[in-house]
């Protein structure tokens, strides 16, 4: 299936779920795709309490943290969101707001600056920095 045929469904969901447990430092300190693809949708996002996947969600106020990764808060998160219509609809606007900034586009110039310090000399990367912005 082609990424323009799966968001076309994502946008139709009511919420997307990433729930990676902290089983490992892979899961603890990653940010999964389908986390950019939910917010891309327009659609808040149902995840697992790991440090990088909350700190996007709360910066963003793009969705909910699930505490523990069980069956009834699951099912409790999305009674809320049936049933809190305004709250569903700021987390989906808030998601559309957060795709203008956490996008390929913008994270591409942040990687092009990573990696020109890696290849400058300490005492030229203010320069880079500041004119790269």
């Amino acid at each position: 299936m082609q990424w323009k045929e799966l968001i076309r469904y994502t946008k139709s969901a009511d919420a997307g779920l990433s729930l990676d447990k902290n089983t490992n430092l892979n899961y603890r300190f990653s940010l999964p795709n389908k986390l950019f693809d939910y917010i891309s949708a327009g659609i808040p996002v149902i995840a697992g309490n790991l440090p990088e996947v909350r700190n996007i969600i709360e910066e963003n106020d793009c969705g909910v943290i699930v505490p523990v990764i069980t069956s009834e808060e699951i099912s409790n998160t999305l009674k809320r969101l049936r049933d809190d219509k305004d709250y569903l609809n700021k987390l989906r606007t808030n998601s559309v707001i957060a795709s203008k900034k956490l996008n390929w586009e913008n994270e591409s110039k942040k990687l092009q600056i990573f990696i020109k310090m890696l290849l400058t000399p300490d005492n030229q990367i203010q320069n880079i920095t500041q004119t790269d912005q």
